[in-house]
């Protein structure tokens, strides 16, 4: 508990945030009365505090949707920089870091992109009207100081997943930055043998994709029907992403970047209005059935009944070992993984919606198309990002 001399440093503010695309109500506290540290700091990132970096770069990647680069303010030697960057990565399947609006002293939370240049953060961050921190960020000059918290680790991936397992991710508009950290975690790693990982992008324009389609005619073109919508009319097919594709965004880059390294990665796009919808049809084709590994409906790991009150940021942390309660008699322990991030009504529409409770979201029981899959997710960990 926080010593009763401490309380009034802190605020607290009811605001409204993006995360994602997503629209939610979150308290966010800001330590108001301590200070940015000091560039000349041996920590690059702090869990309490804020912490310097400058915004090196800015690249349009659609209409509404940019890319930054960030370097750290600090007089740490190069070495230093790549070690305390790289460490969040080792520690964390899932992670992000908060963005601070010093005007309005609130923050939200972005999700770091992988393969960032050495010494560098990189973020996939899209303006919205009326977001406070997206909105602050996308007219910040190059030069600007951007002020950080965290890291904070989100669900652990590899502790859920099954060996030579399946990853599924559901991806609505920036959904994809957690999509591609997962990807990343999950098939970089050198010490199981690789999972089966396939990404469901769904978009609202192809200019998200591709630099093909000038701006002002992909904000004009944006569609009023919700693009996630599982019963659209019928539609060509989903597109798959292939090394061939003409004028790739920096996103569309990333993740071409990824199946080089991991052929094995397929990702399908889903554009609204060129392509048929993320609808109820793929995604039982995505979710073939498979026989089922054995878990404990006790296990905290592996039952889905015991993600039903998780918070939405799952455990911050790495499971320890041992943490499975599974009584899996000789056999490998595990789950195939279904993970969704998006907007709210996206993870609604797919997975069901994420109450609130406690002041946060948690996980909630699995509902919208998935949930009207019955034995086709028994051998599925649905998760809500």
């Amino acid at each position: 508990m926080m010593p009763e001399h401490e309380s009034a440093l802190y605020h607290f503010s009811l605001i409204i945030i993006n995360i994602n695309d997503k629209t939610l109500q979150h308290k966010t506290q800001i330590k108001a009365n301590l200070p940015i540290l000091a560039p000349s700091s041996a920590h690059i990132f702090n869990d309490h505090r804020f912490t310097p970096f400058t915004l090196v770069d800015r690249e349009p990647v659609s209409a509404s949707s940019f890319v930054l680069t960030l370097h750290p303010s600090t007089t740490l030697p190069p070495s230093e920089v790549a070690a305390q960057l790289a460490a969040p990565w080792t520690a964390n399947d899932l992670w992000s870091l908060e963005v601070k609006q010093p005007q309005l002293q609130i923050a939200r939370e972005y999700t770091p992109l992988p393969n960032a240049p050495p010494g560098a953060l990189r973020f996939l961050v899209r303006a919205i009207d009326g977001g406070e921190v997206s909105t602050y960020l996308s007219r910040l000059p190059l030069g600007a100081t951007i002020d950080l918290r965290g890291p904070h680790g989100s669900f652990d991936l590899q502790a859920r997943l099954r060996p030579a397992g399946r990853l599924v991710f559901l991806a609505g508009g920036t959904g994809i930055a957690s999509a591609l950290q997962a990807a990343h975690s999950v098939l970089d790693r050198t010490d199981s043998p690789p999972p089966d990982v396939t990404i469901l992008w769904a978009v609202r324009a192809r200019d998200e994709i591709q630099a093909t389609q000038p701006a002002a005619a992909a904000a004009a073109a944006s569609p009023r029907r919700p693009w996630w919508n599982p019963f659209h009319a019928a539609a060509p097919a989903p597109e798959r992403l292939t090394p061939d594709m003409a004028a790739p965004t920096q996103t569309t880059r990333d993740l071409l970047a990824l199946q080089a390294r991991h052929p094995s990665l397929q990702v399908h796009l889903f554009i609204d209005g060129a392509t048929a919808p993320l609808s109820a049809a793929v995604l039982a084709a995505t979710l073939r059935a498979a026989p089922a590994a054995p878990h404990s409906d006790a296990c905290a790991l592996h039952a889905q009944t015991r993600h039903v009150a998780v918070p939405n940021a799952g455990t911050r942390s790495r499971f320890p070992a041992g943490a499975c309660a599974c009584a899996c008699a000789g056999a490998a322990p595990g789950k195939n993984l279904l993970v969704v991030s998006g907007p709210d009504g996206f993870v609604a529409a797919l997975a069901g919606a994420r109450p609130w409770r406690g002041g946060g979201q948690v996980q909630g029981r699995v509902g919208g198309v998935l949930g009207e899959m019955g034995g086709l997710l028994r051998d599925w960990l649905v998760l809500k990002l």
